[in-house]
């Protein structure tokens, strides 16, 4: 396997960073908060709408309050046809069930660190890539991983469908996008993956999984009107409100803050467009982002098979990152392999600067900035200098 990257320093650096975000959590949690507190919240909703009740708004607080521990303040935000699947849950003691899901996330991480491993660098076994997918970031994934989020899973399970995808099954992969759309309907842009894979022999089939999704969802719905009419005026239409307190980092986040940051230097106040008016600038804004990727993998220059393929899955889950209305930092994660991939295979190692080059700059930067927008500007940087070099024939990128 060819090493990521070339330096003592930035092997220093990766030390002291997993030193320092091992160190980090166990601080968290000597401060008062509670290991897999995402997992708590799950499983008190699955107690009580397991009994028959509803796990959603004022009325639900008496019961989770009784369930929750005091240091967790968390509500359950869970889909009702979510909860027909977490409901079992319950039917585990909680510690038993604590347990297993420990386990799930923590093969759920390997998996992914595996197949990413296998599709882009043939091998896994470079203590360099395993660090930083663990470390890098602000160890997203070392920290995420004791915040108990079902999104771990889900991602580990997406990776398995991937690898099917590559290794030419693709009813599996459709699968898996329609049950983890289940517990997360936004999962489904991952579908973006096959689209541009080969749009023409997956399109139907793409339409199929949506298609299906909303009819199971539809057919729930029908028969299940009270609580999913209480789900949708206490979480779903107050997201609003939701995305404000909480925006997490991504494209929505940043076009709903940018009126008020931009009326403040001016202005005594603030100002906010309507949660519609930023659902209109964010999809323009991905449709001016898939357009091109997709105009560039049609290309005849992407005629090769492996590599249109691994073009595909990096632009795929990339632009699924920046399409997620509220991305947080656990989604980010299965995007950490994409980013490792794309920044070996640029191809600027001239332009020095001091005794780095660019790539060795790119990840020493992926250490040493702790910001949780840092990961979303990375997101961006990579694809517009994919589309740059592509469009202008600069040759930025090995093939």
């Amino acid at each position: 396997m060819q090493s990521l990257y070339k330096s003592r320093f930035i092997d220093v650096v990766l030390i002291i960073s997993s030193l320092y975000s091992i160190y980090f959590i166990f601080h968290k949690f000597s401060g008062g908060k509670i290991p897999f507190w995402d997992f708590h919240v799950y499983y008190c909703g699955a107690e009580y709408y397991l009994k028959g009740l509803v796990p959603y708004g004022d009325s639900s607080l008496g019961i989770l309050k009784d369930c929750l521990n005091p240091n967790i303040l968390l509500t359950v935000n869970n889909s009702p046809l979510a909860l027909e699947i977490l409901k079992f849950l319950a039917l585990i003691n909680f510690s038993n069930a604590k347990f297993i899901w420990i386990i799930l996330e923590f093969f759920s991480i390997l998996i992914i660190y595996y197949v990413f491993g296998k599709i882009f660098f043939k091998q896994i076994l470079d203590y360099k890539y395993f660090l930083l997918f663990i470390f890098s970031f602000s160890g997203i994934t070392f920290v995420n991983f004791w915040g108990g989020n079902i999104s771990i899973i889900l991602y580990g399970i997406l990776s398995l469908g991937i690898y099917a995808l590559v290794k030419k099954n693709s009813s599996i992969f459709f699968f898996v996008i329609f049950f983890i759309s289940i517990i997360k309907f936004y999962l489904l842009v991952f579908l973006l993956i096959p689209f541009l894979m080969d749009s023409k022999k997956y399109s139907y089939r793409i339409f199929l999984t949506i298609l299906i999704y909303f009819l199971i969802s539809y057919i729930f719905a029908k028969y299940n009107p009270e609580i999913t009419k209480i789900y949708f005026n206490e979480v779903f239409v107050n997201l609003n409100d939701v995305v404000r307190k909480d925006s997490g980092t991504g494209t929505f986040s940043i076009i709903e803050k940018m009126p008020n940051v931009i009326y403040s230097l001016f202005n005594d106040g603030n100002l906010e467009f309507s949660f519609k008016t930023n659902i209109i600038f964010w999809s323009i804004f991905l449709f001016f982002l898939i357009v091109p990727i997709f105009t560039i993998l049609n290309s005849k220059k992407y005629k090769n098979k492996d590599i249109r393929m691994k073009f595909s899955i990096t632009m795929g889950i990339l632009i699924a990152m920046l399409s997620i209305p509220r991305l947080v930092s656990y989604d980010l994660i299965i995007c950490l392999p994409v980013i490792f991939y794309l920044i070996t295979q640029l191809n600027i190692n001239k332009n020095k600067i001091m005794f780095f080059d660019i790539k060795n700059i790119l990840f020493l930067s992926i250490l040493i900035i702790h910001d949780h927008h840092y990961p979303f500007f990375m997101v961006i940087l990579l694809i517009s200098l994919f589309i740059y070099s592509e469009f202008y024939k600069k040759k930025l990128f090995i093939y």
